[in-house]
């Protein structure tokens, strides 16, 4: 007697990809995605939050400069089976426009002005004792005057407020 067996398999595709979502805020932000091994751009320069398809592996979000902002650290992004979907957010945070300007005297008598530097306008008038000031970025001179009791008179100092010097 003959038997005859019959087994059906159906093959499952596996999925090798997942999804990576880019937000940034604001929307004008600019970002790629580089392969995190071999550098590669795999999404070219985009701005806006977007969606990508990509196979799993390890991604590079890059995020670009924009004018007026403090631009956010790049971040890696690894798309798994475990993590087949994920989301990355830059938060672009507004560049500073002030800085604090801190003037120390001694004796306390110690009497100045600050001015603008490019146009003489006086942005802290005469006044005596140390102070600080919180003033808009640019170039100052600290006009320092004479005062009784037999002092010499410091000379004029000269500042420059600017992000990468917030601080005098």
């Amino acid at each position: 007697s003959n038997l005859a067996h019959t087994t059906n398999c159906a093959y499952t595709a596996s999925t090798n990809t997942g999804t990576l979502t880019v937000n940034v805020n604001p929307s004008n932000g600019i970002y790629e995605v580089r392969d995190n091994v071999t550098g590669a751009v795999v999404v070219s320069q985009r701005s806006g939050s977007q969606s990508f398809g990509l196979p799993f592996g390890d991604y590079l979000v890059d995020f670009k400069d924009i004018v007026g902002y403090v631009t956010p650290a790049d971040t890696v992004a690894s798309l798994n089976g475990g993590s087949p979907t994920l989301t990355v957010t830059g938060n672009y945070i507004p560049a500073p426009t002030t800085g604090s300007l801190t003037v120390t005297v001694s004796p306390a008598a110690g009497t100045y002005e600050v001015r603008d530097n490019t146009n003489g306008t006086v942005v802290v008038a005469e006044r005596t004792g140390s102070g600080n000031f919180t003033l808009p970025f640019g170039d100052y001179i600290v006009d320092f005057k004479d005062i009784l009791g037999g002092y010499s008179t410091p000379a004029d100092q000269t500042v420059t407020l600017d992000s990468a010097n917030p601080v005098a």
